[in-house]
């Protein structure tokens, strides 16, 4: 029916944000090549070119309530068409190269170390407002348009881990550390933003893996958990409405489940992670020579 909040100076010291309606799309299309390069016994250097293809669309409009009466203001909205204020969109498309890198070291037969960095890609970034029937003039005017360009980066990964493969190499336990540089996301976007940022966000993982090596193909069972931080959009304006508007957020665990096969040239593995707000299944392919 409406957010409000405590706001002196407001109808009935009670301030209401514009009733919205808002519709996001994201696609990202990635292609790589990767390649690596055996330094030493020990150690293994890795590098991959990926090519993104994205498209970012976002709609958002804005209403007042129904009535400009009392009753109205703390009212139900229908969207009527007269009572827009405001129509928003925002559009980031494009291509991008980025690149990736990582690295193994075997430390010795049971412990190895590895660290990877993952470049993420940059977009151009187009918004525009247009004024509807009910614009109030100050800022937007009925029909006035504002356009705004810049470009949107996308976060930036990189992380290390260690793993203890068990004497005979049945079992395999790993943790792993992640940065996530969700900052780059608002702080790329200057002028379109309006105190909005995310903080980077640090997720750690464990898993292990139990490869039965007699078999042929060789096969290995895998499980997972991990911590994924809360990483939800926050605003450094003191506006109580806005704050309830972006929520706090959470922390949310992950649970995963794999299973590889491994024949001479070709793995091929399969994977599935699980957790409240969605579930991801993976399917990949090396072939060696």
């Amino acid at each position: 029916q409406g957010l409000f909040a405590e706001a002196p100076g407001f109808p009935f010291d009670t301030g209401r944000l514009f009733d919205r309606r808002d519709r996001t799309d994201l696609e990202v299309v990635t292609y790589g090549v990767s390649a690596a390069f055996k330094v030493v016994e020990t150690l293994s250097l890795g590098l991959s070119l990926n090519y993104f293809d994205g498209t970012l669309r976002g709609f958002q409009e804005s209403y007042f309530w129904d009535e400009d009466t009392p009753a109205g203001y703390f009212g139900p909205t229908s969207f009527l068409p007269s009572r827009l204020v405001s129509a928003a969109e925002f559009n980031a498309d494009g291509t991008d190269i980025a690149f990736s890198a990582g690295l193994l070291w075997r430390i010795n037969k049971n412990w190895s170390f590895g660290g990877f960095y993952r470049q993420a890609p940059t977009f151009d970034f187009d918004y525009t407002i247009i004024g509807g029937p009910a614009a109030l003039g100050e800022d937007l005017s009925p029909g006035e348009s504002i356009t705004r360009r810049s470009s949107i980066n996308y976060p930036d990964v990189y992380g290390a881990g260690v793993a203890f493969r068990s004497t005979g190499g049945h079992l395999t336990l790993s943790f792993e550390w992640d940065r996530i540089q969700y900052s780059n996301i608002f702080d790329s976007l200057g002028a379109t933003s309006s105190g909005e940022f995310i903080p980077d966000g640090t997720e750690t993982h464990v898993g292990a893996e139990y490869a039965f090596l007699e078999s042929r193909p060789v096969l290995a069972l895998r499980a997972g958990m991990w911590l994924d931080r809360n990483h939800q959009v926050r605003s450094d304006i003191d506006d109580r409405i806005l704050q309830g508007l972006l929520g706090t957020g959470g922390d949310e665990m992950h649970f995963s489940f794999g299973l590889g096969a491994a024949f001479k040239s070709i793995q091929l593995d399969l994977g599935v992670d699980i957790s409240d707000r969605q579930d991801t299944l993976s399917l990949s392919g090396i072939y060696s020579w």
